[in-house]
């Protein structure tokens, strides 16, 4: 009886949403259609002049987006040769030595590598990161100091779950390893995001969200509603309505009808979800010229048409 209790009120407490196929008018889906086509190859056209990834040292987060949303890039040139499951930022491998950053790699990285190799289903590449990683206590790049390891390099417990729940869904032994919650904090900006990020690998592996997850997205939509990820991911596992999120993107303040964004005439971030709205969806002309890649509309877009 103890037991049908404590199983009665988790189910209550859990209450699971399923995925749902998105609902929006037929014009709204075509013209989002229309134009992430677009983005999509003036993107691919701009990554081939930077050697085919995004610039910055940030670049496995990005590239990992941008290969799930269907861009043509391979993100093995970020894996290293010799020691098989190690990755870094960019292909160069360099950000580190060269102190541009104060890392190798970092936890942003593996969290976007996370949902590219569990949408191409690439369990050989899983295999190897988690091998690497219990061989080196799951320290996974070198780093300035312990703190810096600490904060950036060392996976999280909730991480290493993660990939074991892609691993076993994939075909792999199921390991405890695996059980571990996703926990998440009340945090902005940056954090935020890779907080969407997590959540939505977690519900693309299971094929729904919980009541914890749910009211956290609820959350994350009442403070800043502009934010078409938070909207997109929220819709997606509640009730399939995606006018809002289509809505944001359609907007060509943000994101123009016939040229990729740039910061002099749209906004000042070059991938919007992972800022707070304010300066940075706004033009910034004190800087100097820059176009975004789209990232940012392509993986929405991708999320909506039932990635």
């Amino acid at each position: 009886m103890k037991f049908l209790i404590i199983f009665c009120l988790t189910l209550s407490c859990t209450h699971l949403k399923s995925y749902y196929e998105p609902k929006a008018t037929t014009n709204q889906v075509s013209l989002l259609q229309q134009k992430a086509d677009l983005y999509l190859r003036l993107s691919e056209e701009q990554s081939k002049d930077r050697a085919g990834w995004p610039r910055g040292c940030d670049g496995l987060l990005w590239a990992s987006l941008f290969r799930i949303s269907g861009g043509d890039i391979d993100l093995h040139d970020a894996e290293s040769e010799r020691d098989a499951g190690r990755w870094y930022r960019t292909p160069e491998q360099n950000c580190f030595k060269d102190g541009r950053s104060a890392s190798t790699i970092s936890r942003d990285m593996l969290t976007g590598l996370a949902l590219a190799l569990w949408e191409t289903e690439d369990k050989d590449a899983i295999d190897r990161l988690l091998s690497y990683g219990k061989k080196k206590y799951w320290i996974m790049g070198d780093a300035k100091d312990l703190e810096t390891i600490i904060g950036r390099t060392l996976m999280s417990p909730q991480l290493v779950s993660t990939y074991y729940q892609i691993r076993h869904k994939l075909g792999g032994e199921k390991v405890f390893a695996q059980n571990i919650p996703l926990v998440l904090g009340n945090v902005t900006g940056y954090k935020r995001h890779l907080n969407l990020l997590h959540l939505y690998i977690r519900a693309s592996i299971k094929g729904r969200i919980d009541g914890v997850q749910l009211r956290y997205l609820k959350r994350v939509i009442k403070d800043q509603p502009q934010n078409a990820l938070a909207q997109a991911i929220y819709h997606k596992f509640n009730d399939g309505n995606q006018s809002v999120a289509i809505s944001i993107l359609m907007d060509e303040t943000l994101f123009p009808a016939q040229s990729l964004p740039n910061n002099h005439d749209h906004r000042c971030s070059d991938y919007l979800w992972q800022r707070d709205f304010g300066s940075n969806w706004e033009p910034c002309k004190e800087r100097e010229f820059e176009t975004h890649n789209g990232i940012d509309f392509l993986f929405v877009a991708h999320i909506i048409f039932g990635g």
